[in-house]
């Protein structure tokens, strides 16, 4: 702002005065830095207008408030408390302007948003704001127009939220914003809603982009060079300007330019310098793509193969669900090495936080939680355990599974839901310890480098970098109710006839399959029986205390209830 009124281009000396009583508006949260940003303001005018000291106007410029709050209904409240003399009247002064601003449709927005998608650990007990107006905003808008996303999270950044809040709040015929930003959202695939509703909303976009990701590796982090916030950050960073005309003949355009390769932070400042203006960096025209891709535009021409997708698209695909690794959100507690020392380790947390409900359940207004990391791992769904107030179950060994926590190094895990942050679809693909199954891990779009690996037990979700897919040969699922019996019915066919398999037919069964050989088949019903377990052949089904009335079938076709023939599955094994 002091910058503004400093620089005679944007505000004229003789508009100066007006703009500095009516027309200039800030935010700031935390008031060492409002007190610092309001005395800045008011030495700056005075500097400019030439006062002395006996003509000193306050600044009516900066607000003590959170910029993204719906402050209107707590405003209102608490400037009546100060007219009825129950508060002090600086405050009603803050909250006056804070009310008046409430009202304006701004037509130059400018800032630097914070970068924050959340904490990093529910022990930090230090989560974002949650704003239900501007959120819902997000959902309506962003989201609502993203294809192909499972994950919106990123979609609630909170400069992400800046580019909402501003484009509610600028005027609706014409107006600017311009922001220093996180540059993730250009090239983010969770964000392609985001830059559908920039396209739709403004009649031009100008990106320069600064580069400077230090979370690139190799020949591509020396092209980035250094940030240009220097140590500050290890983010992309990007200058956006979004324009609103609604009289403009063209909508929608969009500009893009990067700043040169391999840049030091010195060298970028110098190129900005140099540069001046937006006006004159040498922008080129972008045409967006289908899929709402602005730069490194996808190929096209993988829509003309088989889809390895079959969960979200009804077409031809070659497998009919898949699911990410395990996230347990404290992989220090959940994998050991040792099964004493895990069984330890989870008596103790589950101690922990059984206690905690107890203490909560007395005192719920006064309760503080225990976020002593070695005491206990606390993440998003475990907070909501103790807020519903549902104890833990007590360790159950049962529950010990063979993982692969890294390539080539497996660990026991402590596969209890209420223990792990997310499953995904992971019990479908090893519902019990011991569990027949082959799956191919294999990074997602975040990775870097394209690599795989085959295993046979839960994966991590992080086994191959962040982000493991886990492609599975078979799927479990619970058996319907009379299909028991036809279980039951073919075990015992097995166990008496066992040289007469080859000859079988199974039509009347809801796995279909022209023939039968003496070749283990994809195929194993298992069911609860008894307290043993019984491994046979794949074609005779499996007794497990742990399956809870389930069977495999294979994914390699769309229709659960259905497998491959012989040929078509040879078909497929080419």
């Amino acid at each position: 702002l002091t910058r503004m009124m400093q620089c005679p281009e944007l505000i004229a000396p003789e508009e100066l005065e007006h703009k500095y009583q009516h027309d200039l508006h800030g935010n700031e949260l935390l008031p060492l830095a409002y007190y610092v940003a309001s005395i800045n303001i008011e030495s700056v005018y005075h500097h400019l207008m030439q006062l002395d000291g006996a003509h000193y106007q306050r600044n009516r410029i900066m607000v003590l408030q959170d910029t993204f709050a719906d402050c209107n209904a707590h405003t209102r409240a608490l400037v009546e408390l100060a007219e009825t003399g129950k508060m002090p009247s600086s405050f009603a002064i803050n909250d006056k302007q804070s009310e008046a601003q409430q009202s304006v449709n701004f037509q130059v927005i400018v800032g630097n948003p914070p970068y924050s998608v959340g904490q990093k650990s529910q022990n930090d007990d230090n989560q974002n704001e949650h704003y239900e107006e501007l959120e819902r905003s997000i959902n309506e808008t962003y989201v609502a127009q993203a294809t192909g996303v499972t994950n919106s999270n990123s979609l609630f950044d909170s400069y992400i939220k800046a580019f909402r809040w501003a484009s509610n709040r600028l005027d609706n015929k014409s107006g600017v914003i311009a922001f220093i930003t996180n540059a993730g959202w250009i090239t983010s695939a969770a964000a392609n809603g985001m830059r559908r509703c920039l396209q739709e909303e403004f009649s031009a976009i100008y990106v320069y982009h600064l580069k400077g990701n230090g979370r690139a590796s190799g020949e591509q982090r020396r092209k980035e060079g250094e940030n240009i916030f220097g140590h500050g950050s290890r983010a992309s960073i990007a200058i956006t300007v979004l324009v609103k005309n609604r009289e403009a003949k063209k909508q929608g355009k969009i500009y893009f330019a990067a700043i040169d390769d391999y840049l030091s932070q010195a060298e970028k400042l110098a190129q900005l310098k140099k540069l001046g203006s937006m006006s004159n960096v040498p922008l080129v025209e972008i045409t967006p793509d289908s899929y709402g891709d602005w730069i490194d535009q996808r190929r096209t021409d993988f829509t003309n193969f088989i889809s390895v997708d079959g969960k979200k698209n009804a077409n031809l695909a070659i497998f009919a669900n898949f699911s990410r690794g395990i996230a347990t959100g404290r992989d220090a507690w959940s994998y050991n090495s040792n099964k004493p020392t895990l069984e330890n380790n989870f008596n103790n947390c589950i101690a922990v936080f059984n206690d905690q409900i107890d203490a909560c359940k007395r005192d719920p207004e006064d309760f503080e939680r225990e976020n002593a990391p070695f005491k206990i791992k606390w993440t998003r769904g475990l907070v909501n355990q103790l807020n519903k107030g549902l104890k833990s179950p007590q360790f159950e060994q049962n529950s010990v599974f063979t993982a692969l926590y890294r390539p080539f190094f497996k660990q026991n895990l402590y596969n209890e839901k209420i223990w792990l942050d997310m499953t995904y679809q992971m019990p479908k693909l090893f519902p019990f310890e011991g569990a027949e199954n082959l799956a191919i891990a294999t990074l997602t779009l975040v990775g870097k480098d394209f690599t795989c690996l085959m295993s046979d037990h839960i994966c991590d979700l992080a086994l191959l970098r962040f982000g493991t897919q886990c492609f599975p040969r078979y799927l479990y699922r619970k058996l319907e109710e009379g299909e028991v019996a036809q279980a039951r019915l073919l075990m015992a066919m097995s166990a008496l006839t066992p040289l007469r398999r080859r000859h079988w037919s199974t039509s009347s069964l809801p796995i279909h399959r022209t023939r039968l050989r003496s070749m283990p088949m994809p195929c194993s019903i298992t069911f609860t029986a008894c307290s043993i377990t019984r491994t046979t052949s794949l074609l005779t089904p499996t007794i497990c205390k742990r399956s809870c009335h389930v069977f495999r079938v294979s994914p390699l076709t769309l229709n659960l209830r259905r497998l491959p023939t012989q040929d078509a599955r040879s078909r497929n094994c080419t």
